[in-house]
């Protein structure tokens, strides 16, 4: 998802943030997972009170297994980037600590097409042989409408 803060002004600053779209907040995610531990205990419980006791440890691998996986995908939702265009520079900042500045006349977006057939088309922005990557949480559209704005925004029309 695409969000701009603000159209260029007349000194060229503008901002671009650039998030998953995340179908579940952390709440909702808790809340399924709680759902879905409880559930899995009951019938573990039902089953081990038969005398079938070997599946409770196997439930709660399965647990742990989903937690784990539920909580990557919560992080990797949290992920954001933010490109900020200033009247000479232009700063692309993501969620981990990267930070890159570039001379915002001598940089450049290009889109590259995917590599094989089920890639997707990666998004540079780069001057003078450095290149960082931005939008590879986007899809293919959002990803060509953020190529065209940014190439827009950096030829300073």
């Amino acid at each position: 998802m695409v969000i701009a803060q603000g159209e260029e002004d007349s000194a060229g600053r503008c901002r671009i943030l650039i998030r998953p779209n995340c179908s579940l907040s952390w709440r909702d995610t808790v809340r399924v997972f709680t759902v879905i531990a409880i559930v899995s205990v009951s019938i573990a419980v039902m089953f081990a009170s038969l005398g079938l006791w070997l599946v409770v440890p196997f439930t709660g691998l399965e647990i742990m297994a989903l937690g784990g996986v539920l909580y990557y995908c919560a992080l990797r939702g949290r992920r954001l980037e933010v490109i900020q265009f200033d009247s000479d520079e232009v700063q692309v900042q993501h969620s981990d600590g990267r930070q890159v500045t570039f001379q915002r006349y001598w940089a450049r977006a290009r889109l590259l097409p995917p590599r094989h057939r089920h890639d997707n088309s990666r998004l540079l922005i780069g001057s003078h042989g450095r290149t960082v990557e931005v939008g590879a949480c986007l899809n293919e559209t959002e990803r060509k409408e953020l190529a065209t704005r940014l190439r827009r925004l950096l030829a300073g029309d």
